[in-house]
């Protein structure tokens, strides 16, 4: 069928193939560079933000817990009196959202007070309720 075409035609098409073959092989190289660099940069934009939360995460942790050593060293807390160690529990987990549940606990692992629900010690697979 080539053969049949003129020399005008067949040239034509020569230099049709050799444009697009480069301009295409270019255009592909050029979409796999900015792929590339695209990922390169979410990934390092990741990296940025996810140290930026793991930072925020460790102040928040941080001053839960020294809100809470803060609370365990108050005289409230070391007088182990049920009503006003869950008063102060109380007073403790409206001001600070990040807690859901406090519970006062004495040395021997039972609770003193709790914000919420009832009093009980879980040990190893069961559940002692406090009477």
């Amino acid at each position: 069928m080539l053969s049949r075409w003129s020399l005008r035609k067949r040239l034509v098409m020569l230099f049709a193939l050799f444009a697009l073959v480069p301009a295409i092989l270019g255009g592909v190289f050029t979409v796999y560079l900015n792929y590339q660099s695209i990922k390169q940069s979410t990934i390092e934009s990741n990296q940025v933000i996810s140290q930026q939360v793991a930072g925020q995460i460790h102040l928040l942790v941080n001053d839960a817990q020294n809100l809470l050593e803060a609370l365990a060293a108050s005289p409230t807390a070391r007088s182990m009196d049920n009503a006003s160690c869950k008063d102060m529990l109380i007073a403790v987990l409206q001001k600070n959202l990040q807690f859901e549940v406090l519970t006062a606990i004495d040395a021997t692992g039972m609770q003193i007070a709790r914000t919420v629900g009832e009093m009980h010690f879980e040990g190893i697979g069961h559940t002692l309720r406090k009477q």
